[in-house]
């Protein structure tokens, strides 16, 4: 499990490293604030998101041929690079959106093969435990790269911390050359236990299995909602820091500090959360997408909450801790728990 939470953490690291710096980074390419919006804010995310959706795409088919071991430590190695790549201080808007792609495509590919290898290497019983663990690095990875940023860009700029998040990256990928191994496709089903103890190996994925997997009413029902749910946690992410910086007027380190709030709550409601959860599905499998849609929509009323205070008072600040502890923590949730239901649903050659 050590080994998935480092791949998990460190791909996502410099995902939001480039939030608390929109506005220095704008100035040095000479933007204005609309152009800061629009090209670092929205081209930025676009980006990141193309690279995440041809990753997701090809992760399965790849994995299906080659090792998964291997895939994520080529996925860190090509992360690292292109993380270092855009600190180079010769890097365009172009250059800068294509090294999103390559960012982006890296963790497409390895998150959907984490998750492949949780169903592997657990049984039914520890999958929730061990999902929201590793689901709490994957958000704990894009928070702990945005607060190194944030805290060391009044003293370094925005370029040196990239450079040490992707030797970060590529200190992950020698870890896990060396203690991560693939388990058998399918160990831990019970229902497959007597064919795999007679050698007969699982069939590759086909795309008749991937249509029967994807056909199952539960799965239409998660696909779809991941877009009304994702689209305004990206827009939170990627501007959030920067607006309680500049429209807020915080200084960068206490808009960090506020940022290290809301990420100290998410990863407390990631792994709770999944604990819960388990304990919930348990007891009837209805009570937890009950349980998940609750807990995200409270986090949204209280985000809407912050939103509207006025963060240059001091009691507003006082308020600001406890809504950003308790979103935090009910956003996380769904993340957590979303996962482990796709294992669960889906057949183990088809999880990739």
């Amino acid at each position: 499990m050590l080994c998935l939470c480092l791949a998990a953490c460190f791909l996502s690291t410099p995902l939001n490293g480039l939030s608390p710096s929109l506005s220095q980074v704008a100035r040095d390419l000479g933007f204005d604030d609309k152009q800061r919006d629009i090209y670092l804010g929205a081209y930025m995310g676009i980006a990141t998101m193309i690279g995440q959706m041809i990753g997701s795409c090809f992760s399965g088919v790849i994995a299906d041929k080659y090792s998964r071991a291997r895939l994520l430590i080529g996925a860190l190695l090509v992360d690292s690079a292109a993380t270092i790549m855009f600190s180079a201080p010769m890097t365009t808007l172009n250059i800068m959106l294509v090294l999103r792609v390559f960012i982006g495509g890296c963790q497409g590919i390895a998150v959907p093969v984490i998750f492949s290898l949780i169903g592997d290497f657990y049984g039914v019983e520890n999958r929730a435990t061990v999902s929201a663990i590793v689901s709490s690095f994957l958000g704990g990875g894009m928070m702990m790269g945005q607060l190194f940023v944030g805290y060391c860009l009044p003293h370094f700029g925005w370029r040196k911390p990239f450079v040490v998040l992707g030797l970060a990256s590529l200190s992950a990928a020698a870890v896990l050359w060396r203690c991560l191994v693939d388990p058998l496709k399918g160990g831990n089903e019970a229902a497959l236990e007597e064919m795999l103890d007679r050698g007969i190996a699982l069939p590759p994925m086909s795309l008749a299995a991937l249509l029967r997997s994807l056909a199952a009413p539960t799965t239409l029902l998660l696909i779809i909602q991941t877009v009304p749910n994702t689209v305004p946690w990206g827009v939170l992410s990627t501007h959030l820091h920067d607006l309680l910086a500049t429209e807020a007027k915080l200084t960068i380190p206490e808009a960090t500090s506020l940022i290290a709030i809301f990420g100290a709550g998410a990863a407390i409601g990631g792994i709770f959360g999944g604990i819960l959860g388990a304990k919930l599905y348990a007891i009837n499998r209805t009570y937890l997408p009950l349980f998940m849609g609750c807990t995200l929509a409270s986090s949204a009323l209280m985000l809407k909450t912050l939103l509207s205070l006025d963060l240059s008072q001091t009691a507003a600040i006082e308020t600001a801790f406890p809504l950003l502890i308790l979103s935090g923590s009910f956003a996380a949730v769904n993340g957590a728990n979303i996962r482990v239901v796709f294992i669960n649903l889906t057949s183990p050659e088809s999880r990739g």
